[in-house]
């Protein structure tokens, strides 16, 4: 069933997959169960299902999966990388702490914005790659060019990653550092409900320097930010100094 196994690669729920579609608990279960064959689904249901399992609604009436997904993440200086049931790892440097996100994928290069930490123990951005060829020996998996990339691990939510990763979580945001090079502090505030709602603000002077919040989720997070300036400045020195 290949729903099932999209599901279960990504760590995803019926529950889950009910809700975040706002189809009938009832309805998926006999679709992933395979009581309800796949030529039975309606086009709304199938449209819903493949816009949030990322594949295209073709592949999902045929039952072919034309994406991988591969898995990256870090245990302090181990790079981790999982796809296809099986797991690959090499020492990164010295200095890395961890990654923001993924800004391209170009023939099995992974280019990543990484946090480093510099001599003084501040945390930076910086980009930086990954070339599968070197990592991964599964052939199969390096002549599919239609992967994807996800930071984190299997089964894994992202606000699991956003709460893990912050130096501070508060009025349903999280709280994480970003590029403070400048000296100024830097942090980046992301609305756990709604994840892909983010902003990056400097603590100095509360300035917005992007965002793509409404403004009313603006005003809540420089307010949080405000109310809860000395505790974040302080994390933060704790995660530096960590």
């Amino acid at each position: 069933n290949m729903i099932r196994s999209i599901m279960d690669k990504k760590g995803i729920t019926l529950y889950r997959l009910s809700k975040e579609t706002g189809i009938p608990y009832s309805t998926v279960s006999d679709i992933v169960s395979g009581k309800t064959g796949i030529e039975n689904v309606s086009a709304k249901v199938l449209f819903k299902l493949s816009q949030f399992l990322d594949v295209s609604m073709e592949e999902l009436y045929l039952g072919k999966q034309e994406r991988t997904t591969v898995y990256l993440y870090n245990k302090d200086r181990d790079v981790l990388i999982y796809t296809g049931g099986r797991k690959y790892s090499y020492l990164g440097p010295k200095n890395l702490v961890g990654f923001r996100n993924v800004t391209s994928v170009k023939n099995n290069v992974i280019y990543v914005d990484t946090f480093f930490k510099d001599l003084t123990g501040k945390i930076y951005v910086e980009e930086d790659y990954i070339d599968l060829n070197d990592v991964v020996d599964d052939k199969k998996v390096l002549t599919d060019h239609t992967y994807d990339v996800v930071i984190g691990f299997p089964g894994e939510s992202r606000r699991q990653f956003l709460t893990e990763n912050a130096v501070m979580v508060c009025d349903n945001m999280a709280v994480l550092t970003a590029d403070n090079g400048t000296g100024d502090v830097v942090v980046e505030i992301t609305n756990l409900s709604r994840n892909k709602e983010r902003m990056l603000l400097r603590m100095r002077d509360y300035a917005i320097l992007y965002s793509n919040m409404s403004e009313r989720m603006k005003t809540r997070a420089v307010e949080s930010a405000k109310k809860n300036h000395e505790l974040i400045c302080e994390s933060v020195k704790e995660r530096m100094h960590a």
